[in-house]
Parts: C-alpha cells; structure tokens; sequence
C-alpha cells in the first residue's frame, strides 16, 4: 500500500501506475471525489476494463455547502423536503417513496434517479456517472448528490408490477 498526501506535495501519477499493472491487472484506490475521477479517466485512457478499477469515498465530499432544498416526485405527486443534514434518499424511504439503493456512498448507482426538473445547482457527489452523463444533468444518485437548495422534480423510475394485482 501507498499513501501520497498532496499537502507534503506529493502526487500520485496514475498513468505510469496503471502502466505497470499486469493486463488483466486491478486497482484498488480510496479517496476524495478528485483523485477518484482522475482515477477513472486513467484507467479508461489507459483502456482497461473498468470492472477492474475498485474505488471508495472518503465520506461526500461535495463542492458546495450543504442547504435544505425540496423534492418533488412527479410520478406520485409527493413533495418532500430534505434538510442540510439529509440525504435525499433517507428522506424519500421515510416518506414511503419505493426506492432501489445499495451502497449509500454514490458508487453502485442504484439509487440513480431521472431529474425531470431543477431550478439550481445539481451537487454531484457520486463517483458512479462519468463525466459525459453530468453534463447531461439528466439523472443524479439520491443518497450523496444534492440540490443546492431550490427544488428538483424527479422521478424514480419505480413502476409497480400492474400484473401482480390482476
């Protein structure tokens, strides 16, 4: 294991790293959301399957300051709202919202919702969405990312099974 700590001024150079790792070869990387997508650009560039770059948050670590905003689920018409000191997706399955998570740490994607709506800043704090898919500013996932403040409209994506009723 090594540590590079940008405060003494040391860095970590991914490409040659990468590099040296055998074909079929994994990495294992933990840390802020920047070195992470610096992470995933390598080991893309370097065009390694990303099945093999394994990665973890240190905490959510977003770009802005944390400030309660409100939910709107356009599917089932419910209104939430999420305060500083909530995920979104807590607030969602205490409001008896059907949701899908795993991980709560934004990098299964599971939790992934569609943004039908936003009237601000979308504070992306997952590592799952690639860089193409933020600019999309289409989907976001519900248990790190947040509005930053303001409202969002989005829809789950749940559909119950109409069949199972019949």
């Amino acid at each position: 294991m090594q540590v590079f700590a940008q405060d003494d001024g040391e860095a970590l150079d991914l490409d040659s790293e990468f590099a040296a790792l055998p074909p079929d070869g994994e990495a294992y990387i933990c840390g802020p959301l920047g070195l992470l997508g610096a992470a995933r650009q390598a080991w893309q560039k370097s065009g390694r399957s990303m099945s093999g770059l394994r990665y973890e948050v240190f905490g959510d670590n977003g770009r802005f300051a944390e400030l309660a905003f409100d939910v709107e689920v356009a599917e089932l018409g419910a209104h939430v709202r999420v305060r500083a000191d909530q995920s979104m997706l807590d607030v969602l399955v205490e409001a008896g919202v059907d949701m899908v998570f795993g991980c709560r740490r934004g990098e299964c994607g599971l939790c992934a919702v569609n943004i039908v709506e936003a009237d601000g800043v979308i504070d992306r704090r997952d590592v799952f969405f690639s860089e193409a898919e933020r600019q999309e500013n289409s989907r976001m996932c519900a248990c790190v990312s947040r509005a930053c403040g303001g409202r969002i409209v989005i829809d789950t994506g749940y559909r119950p099974d109409l069949t199972a009723a019949e």
